[in-house]
């Protein structure tokens, strides 16, 4: 049975801006002057073409629309969403008290900690001025205090070469299909992809307390939904609505961004997920999933206190733990800063494979433990 009152280890899971699950309104990307829009760093639009449209540097959505908004929903305790702002912009979370903020210092724009575990909707509004957003992070619940949690990455495609996709992905065959893409600009990025308005794909999850899919942003993509479904009562009360619809669509494409994720979940039970396009194109990549275990598998990825160690494939990242500054995080938690390669006494390293492809996995997404 699923525990309705579970008590969570917390974990803060960090999200650039180009994460679908950072939601925008009214649309992700377009005019500066009518919707939000997505600019790079080192990235020019100027030099923007078929050829030539991964971003580079840091990305930003901004925006002098008035009455744009952004929304996050997430099961956890605590929020931060960092940017910038010349303008006016108020946030609320479950439409409790307004907070209303103007030109902040030290790049962030909002934050609310020591929430009641559960579901949240944290928004943004933008009242006037320029507002732009580059980052937030989130607290949930993964696995119960004192487990150890363990990675699995699952591929979208077991050879890219034959087109086969992995039998763990359950769609019709009129309306998925396995693609090599972006090889004008990279080596590949092997992914099952569709262009079906109201395709689904399904897969079945045990031994899991939290899932995040993965694949790509870019300019062809539109809105899709997912369903997390059990036979459990009271098992998916820690899941987002099912009815919400995320985008990846963005000018500039990006590589290994998590489209979505569902935290807080019982790996005694089993979960069945379904994806359904309801735009151009979708495209999945990967499928991280965590388990919580009493001890460390020699087999699997592992996260524990910050001190468990981890097998590792390339590519791979590592999660280095440091206090958090007072600009950031509450000075009583820990964030985390991804370092290749870094070494330390509270370190782990996180292997994942992609399939066939070159670019450096799970690179916008951070888990960090909470002291």
């Amino acid at each position: 049975m699923a525990t309705t009152s579970p008590t969570y280890s917390p974990l803060n899971v960090s999200l650039t801006d180009q994460s679908a699950i950072v939601r925008f309104f009214p649309h992700r990307d377009g005019l500066i002057t009518d919707n939000w829009n997505v600019t790079y760093s080192n990235s020019n639009f100027a030099d923007w073409s078929y050829d030539h449209n991964f971003g580079s540097g840091t990305s930003s959505h901004r925006t002098v629309l008035q009455d744009a908004y952004v929304v996050i929903d997430w099961a956890g305790t605590a929020l931060w969403i960092y940017g910038e702002s010349t303008g006016t912009y108020y946030a609320q979370v479950d439409n409790g008290t307004v907070l209303l903020t103007t030109d902040p210092t030290s790049g962030l724009l909002f934050s609310q900690t020591n929430l009641q575990y559960g579901l949240h909707t944290a928004v943004l509004y933008v009242l006037g001025g320029e507002v732009s957003l580059t980052a937030a992070i989130v607290t949930v619940g993964m696995g119960e205090t004192g487990t150890v949690l363990e990675m699995r990455n699952i591929s979208a495609v077991d050879n890219v070469s034959t087109g086969t996709a992995n039998p763990t992905f359950i769609g019709s065959a009129d309306e998925w299909t396995v693609s090599d893409l972006y090889t004008n600009q990279t080596g590949g990025y092997p992914c099952i992809t569709t262009s079906t308005y109201g395709a689904t794909l399904r897969f079945t999850l045990n031994e899991t307390v939290a899932f995040f899919l993965y694949g790509s942003d870019d300019w062809a993509q539109g809105l899709f939904t997912v369903a997390v479904t059990s036979d459990v009562i009271g098992a998916t009360s820690s899941v987002t609505d099912n009815a919400i619809q995320y985008s990846p669509r963005s000018t500039w494409s990006q590589l290994n961004v998590p489209k979505y994720m569902a935290t807080g979940l019982d790996r005694t039970v089993t979960y069945i997920v379904e994806i359904t396009n309801l735009g151009a194109n979708f495209n999945l990549a990967s499928v991280l999933v965590y388990d919580a275990v009493t001890a460390p598998s020699s087999s699997s990825s592992s996260l524990s206190n910050g001190t468990g160690a981890a097998a590792s494939q390339s590519p791979s990242v590592s999660l280095n733990l440091t206090s958090a500054s007072s600009t950031s995080l509450a000075s009583s938690t820990e964030t985390a800063s991804l370092e290749s390669g870094a070494r330390s006494t509270r370190s782990c390293t996180a292997g994942a494979k992609l399939r066939g492809t070159v670019a450096a996995a799970f690179a916008l997404l951070l888990f960090t433990m909470l002291a």
